[in-house]
């Protein structure tokens, strides 16, 4: 700025000294005179005739005002480079949580043992032609199944039967004459393939009750030598009495015994 100023007092200078020099009232009566619309110096002269020193060539307002479209070139000071931000350290990436181990299906309880056992034994039915009845057995244990089987001499013999129910714990039958003194007992199996043999059920038409039946046979048993066990027996008839007898062939010939309650 001030090298543009100090070009254009020179100029200013350079232009002053090319001019004639004329009086305040010369220059006035010229100006009046002339054809000139506006004297543009008349702000810059002042009444009387002045030299070069007395022209204001630029004042400091138009200092301000002027441009200079070089000052950009000339200016000392430097543009700071902007700083580039410093990279962000990568963040890790979140570590994954420890998958847990499955957890194992709990293993099922072993099934508990039960013990095997008869706990009902089949009941005599005293029954009328033409009914229908049912005989059951209750039986504990593991895997259990039925077999009922039929005797029709007192017990001598046995078959398996084939009335209703037959395989299952409770048999039903519609009974006959032909069913009186008839007996029936269940052959119950565990899973181990152990069989228990449960007592007889005896079947009896009430109108045919006169007629003398064993209706439970005794049974064999094992004893221990100096223990006390009982035998007993099941009948069906009018006045009845009892005798037992012994024997110690191998049933070959009987004897009267004479043990606590023969009679």
């Amino acid at each position: 700025m001030r090298k543009l100023s100090a070009i254009v007092l020179s100029m200013a200078l350079v232009f002053n000294a090319t001019m004639p020099m004329v009086s305040a009232d010369t220059v006035q009566d010229a100006y009046e005179t002339s054809t000139l619309q506006e004297n543009p110096w008349t702000n810059e002269l002042s009444g009387s005739g002045e030299n070069e020193s007395n022209v204001e060539v630029v004042t400091e307002e138009n200092e301000q005002v002027i441009e200079n479209p070089w000052a950009d070139l000339f200016e000392d000071e430097t543009t700071e480079v902007p700083t580039e931000a410093p990279t962000e350290a990568p963040t890790e990436a979140p570590t994954e949580a420890p998958t847990e181990a499955p957890t194992e299906a709990p293993t099922e309880a072993p099934t508990q043992a039960v013990e095997f056992a008869i706990t009902k034994q089949p009941q005599n039915v005293t029954a009328t032609a033409g009914s229908t009845y049912t005989m059951s057995v209750t039986a504990t244990g593991n895997g259990l199944t039925y077999q009922w089987q039929m005797s029709s001499d007192n017990g001598v013999t046995w078959n398996d039967s084939t009335v209703n129910g037959c395989k299952t714990n409770t048999i039903r039958f519609t009974v006959s004459n032909a069913y009186h003194g008839r007996q029936y007992r269940c052959i119950v199996k565990d899973a181990n393939n152990s069989t228990i043999e449960s007592e007889a059920g005896t079947v009896m038409i009430e109108a045919l009750m006169n007629q003398l039946v064993i209706t439970k046979q005794p049974k064999s048993i094992t004893v221990a030598v100096g223990s006390k066990n009982v035998i007993s027996v099941g009948a069906a008839g009018t006045g009845l009495t009892y005798q037992w007898q012994m024997s110690s062939d191998g049933g070959v010939t009987w004897a009267d015994s004479s043990i606590d309650g023969n009679k």
